[in-house]
């Protein structure tokens, strides 16, 4: 010990007194106020609902219908500001073209929000009895109390967004070929190639 170490330790032990203290009476309230049941209430009802199938089939008609009214929209604006000034073939080709461009890139998107949610997956799947002794320990809360099992959620959540990684992957593939084939009408329209 140095001078000044033993100042510095009792400071450290108080400080962290008081965070203990802190935390327990937060934890004491949110209690009072039954947001743990809450919680318990929650974790209950997804356990039971929880159907890998139906969340994918959501997942895939979420995709369908995001990249649809992403490209409709794009594809609409295109065609009514471009048709005043070149007309409707080629107004109605460059809002194809934008359309699946705009889609491509919505499905891309998503295609990086599973691949995030499944990587943070992973990890909670790797550290999960780690965040269950730290929450235990530190914030005091069982979550096994409250039903809530990390290592399981982590599994059924990187199968689903996995499944997710792999719907973003076919329609992305299917939006390139579309966007393609959209480049291709452009460079074959005689009106476009020309300008």
């Amino acid at each position: 010990y140095r001078f000044g170490d033993l100042t510095r330790q009792i400071f450290r032990n108080e400080h962290q007194r008081i965070k203990d203290i802190v935390v327990s009476e937060i934890v004491k309230d949110q209690k009072s106020f039954g947001k743990f049941d809450k919680l318990k209430e929650y974790s209950e009802v997804i356990k039971n609902k929880w159907d890998p199938a139906l969340v994918r089939q959501y997942l895939l008609l979420f995709q369908l219908l995001s990249a649809l009214a992403v490209g409709l929209i794009s594809y609409g604006l295109v065609v009514l500001s471009a048709w005043p000034m070149h007309g409707r073939p080629r107004a109605t080709t460059l809002g194809w073209l934008q359309a699946v461009s705009n889609a491509t890139s919505i499905v891309f998107f998503e295609g990086l929000v599973a691949l995030a949610v499944h990587l943070l997956s992973h990890q909670v799947l790797k550290y999960s009895e780690l965040v269950h002794g730290f929450i235990r320990e530190i914030l005091q809360i069982d979550l096994e109390d409250l039903q809530i099992n990390l290592h399981a959620a982590a599994i059924a959540v990187t199968k689903v967004s996995f499944r997710a990684l792999q719907m973003s992957a076919g329609v992305g593939c299917l939006g390139v070929a579309m966007w393609l084939r959209a480049v291709q009408l452009v460079y074959e329209d005689p009106v476009l190639a020309a300008s």
